[in-house]
């Protein structure tokens, strides 16, 4: 058995159990998750804008077609001219 005080396995030759650090102690937190997104979100944001800027206009491009052709096909399904 071990002493008072000592952490370990009790029979002598195993060392003992170390406490976790200050920086696995808060990752363990249930908060951390969100401060990590929050970080995560704000330095990633000069990345994110510009390559938002740049793909806009192309989805929408995608979009509009894609919205035109399901339109196309519903009219002529009901027997009528496309918008």
């Amino acid at each position: 058995m071990s002493p008072p005080g000592e952490k370990g396995g009790g029979d002598g030759g195993s060392p003992p159990e170390k406490e976790p650090g200050w920086l696995a102690r808060t990752l363990a937190g249930g908060g951390s998750s969100l401060a990590l997104a929050f970080v995560a979100n704000k330095a990633l944001f000069p990345l994110r804008a510009p390559v938002t800027l740049a793909l806009t206009p192309a989805v929408a491009r995608a979009l509009r077609v894609r919205a035109a052709g399901v339109a196309g096909r519903a009219a002529a399904a009901e027997g009528r001219k496309a918008p």
